[in-house]
């Protein structure tokens, strides 16, 4: 069967990176082949810093001595998401870097009144909140708010072990959406709950970045590893988008090799 989308779309951790880990130099060369012939978008909540270090690092590794029309093509079709997608960047031929062309920015006094409210829910006894956090509990990434129960440094292993039934997270982001009305408050990763600008997911990114280039979600394709309920990638299976549950990286180099694959055959 003919490989028919013009966009393939992938969640950063846990699909195509480890936890705050930059991108394995086999996962580069896979996602390099697809953007030589396809769009390729890459969105998660982690804010462009941490794409720089999780996505461009190792992408300019692989690809900073090649030259010529087909660099510059991968390159122009690397797209990234950061913050579920309130903020797009596009590759900049001039400046040989992603430069940032759209931002859904909190308001001021919206800001300050959820970094209260986050502050309120850290100090607050019902919470099963570590005392001695590994990093701040906030990170203000600009169209952004993301509270991390454990620090933001927090080691995976330690992450993995905090919350396995999610419970813990939903319980957080319940009271914060009840005290939030006019933000959207979302569970994010391991340990962690995204507050956003109203009506704000992952979804909603990638139908902007649709709408911007002048497609419908029929042209895409995502792969994820949180398609499940109350999984931080539900919302975009939600919207009608084709979606593909991955459990592992390993899992997601299968299933790049098999759109490769179709690409070839068709």
């Amino acid at each position: 069967m003919p490989f028919k989308y013009k966009i393939a779309a992938f969640d950063l951790d846990g699909t195509i990176a480890e936890s705050k880990r930059p991108l394995s130099q086999e996962m580069v060369g896979r996602l390099f082949e697809l953007a030589s012939k396809i769009r390729v978008v890459i969105i998660s909540g982690a804010s462009i810093t941490q794409f720089q270090k999780q996505v461009l690092t190792p992408w300019h590794e692989v690809t900073g001595n090649q030259k010529g029309e087909l660099i510059k093509k991968i390159n122009q079709n690397l797209i990234l998401l950061p913050v579920c997608g309130t903020q797009q960047y596009f590759y900049d031929e001039e400046l040989a870097d992603w430069k940032i062309v759209h931002s859904d920015d909190f308001e001021d006094d919206i800001k300050d009144k959820v970094i209260s409210v986050v502050n309120s829910i850290v100090s607050d006894a019902r919470f099963d909140i570590a005392k001695n956090p590994a990093g701040p509990y906030i990170e203000d990434r600009g169209t952004q708010i993301t509270f991390s129960a454990l620090g933001q440094s927090a080691d995976f292993a330690v992450k993995q072990t905090w919350d396995k039934d999610g419970k813990k997270k939903k319980i957080i982001r319940d009271e914060l959406a009840k005290l939030l009305p006019e933000v959207e408050v979302r569970v994010g990763g391991t340990t962690s709950i995204d507050i956003l600008p109203k009506g704000f997911d992952k979804a909603v990114g990638l139908l902007r970045l649709l709408f911007s280039l002048g497609m419908t979600k029929e042209d895409m394709i995502f792969a994820g590893d949180a398609i499940f309920p109350g999984g931080n990638d539900e919302p975009v299976e939600k919207s009608g988008m084709i979606c593909v549950k991955v459990d592992d990286l390993a899992d997601t180099i299968g299933v790049i090799d098999s759109w490769l694959e179709q690409m070839k055959n068709g």
